[in-house]
């Protein structure tokens, strides 16, 4: 799929009215810049670019289905370190560190983490309209 850009002109005086609509646009996940005017100073213009990617929710950010974050926003949200949760988990910092770095997980590492965090994990399947929680996964 083609990256698509969006010019936004942002009418008003001064940078308030760009930054709080930037802001905006940032928080709902959208990628965003501002456009430098050929004098060098900052334009009214902002470029949204959508497309390619669909817009990445900020961490942490409510969904319908609740908040969005990988494991290192999860453990950070909970405040503790890599050596702590590495302990708990009787794996070494390293390795802990390796996990959080990875996009595909195990099952039972994502429960192995999450427990050592101090909670627990439920794996849903959604399918349609409706959830079914998955037992015995």
């Amino acid at each position: 799929m083609k990256r698509t850009q969006i010019k936004i002109l942002v009418l008003g005086h001064g940078k308030r009215p760009r930054k709080a609509v930037a802001d905006l646009l940032a928080r709902a996940g959208y990628a965003v810049t501002t456009e430098a005017a050929p004098d060098g100073k900052l334009s009214g213009r902002i470029v949204v670019l959508a497309g390619e990617t669909p817009p990445v929710r900020a961490p942490g950010r409510p969904t319908a289905r609740g908040k969005v974050m990988n494991l290192q926003q999860l453990r950070e949200h909970v405040r503790q370190t890599q050596g702590a949760v590495a302990r708990r988990a009787s794996v070494s910092q390293p390795q802990l560190s390796r996990v959080e770095g990875r996009r595909d997980h195990l099952v039972s590492t994502v429960r192995k983490y999450v427990r050592a965090l101090g909670g627990d994990v439920q794996v849903v399947a959604e399918i349609g309209p409706e959830r079914i929680v998955l037992r015995d996964v």
